[in-house]
C-alpha cells in the first residue's frame, strides 16, 4: 500500500510541476527597464543635433514615456546634460516644458564640470600684496527706539 501512495505522490508532484511550467511559459517573461537618473551620469542629453536618451536619439514624448514606464517619481530631479558648444537652448527648453506638462517639476539643465588652474604671475601677486587688505568699513550705527 505504501508503494501505491508513493507512486500517487510522485504523479501529483509531476502534475504540479508540469502545470507550473505551463503557466510560466504561457505568462512569458516580464522585464522591467531601470533608468538611472542621477547627476553623475545624466541619461538625458541635449546636443546641437537633437535630444538623446542613453546615446539614442529620442523625441520629447518618448523620453516622457520612458521615464513614466520606468516609474521615475515626478518629484525627482532630472538632470539634462547640455553637451558641447550648445549655443541654442531651444531644444533643451522645449524638453523641459514637455517634462513640466507631464508632471515632472524638477528638470535641471547641467553642463560638464570644468576646472582649471595655473601659475599666478609673480608681478600680479606682488601688486595684490602691495595693495594690502581692503580698508576697514565704517561700523553700522543702529538707531535706538527713542531717536
Amino acid at each position: 500500500m505504501s508503494a501505491e501512495r508513493s507512486r500517487a505522490a510522485i504523479r501529483r508532484l509531476r502534475l504540479r510541476a508540469s502545470a507550473a511550467l505551463c503557466l510560466a511559459f504561457a505568462a512569458g517573461c516580464v522585464t522591467e527597464r531601470t533608468v538611472d537618473i542621477d547627476s553623475d551620469t545624466p541619461s538625458v542629453r541635449v546636443r546641437a543635433d537633437g535630444v538623446y536618451f542613453e546615446n539614442r536619439r529620442a523625441s520629447d514624448a518618448e523620453i516622457v514615456d520612458i521615464l513614466e514606464s520606468a516609474g521615475v517619481p515626478h518629484e525627482r530631479s532630472i538632470h539634462i546634460l547640455a553637451e558641447g558648444d550648445l549655443s541654442d537652448l531651444r531644444d533643451a527648453r522645449r524638453l523641459m516644458a514637455t517634462l513640466a506638462r507631464a508632471g515632472y517639476r524638477r528638470p535641471i539643465l547641467v553642463t560638464k564640470r570644468h576646472a582649471s588652474s595655473g601659475m599666478v604671475d609673480p608681478a600680479r601677486k606682488a601688486q595684490a600684496q602691495a595693495r594690502g587688505a581692503a580698508p576697514a568699513r565704517k561700523p553700522i550705527r543702529y538707531k535706538g527706539a527713542n531717536e
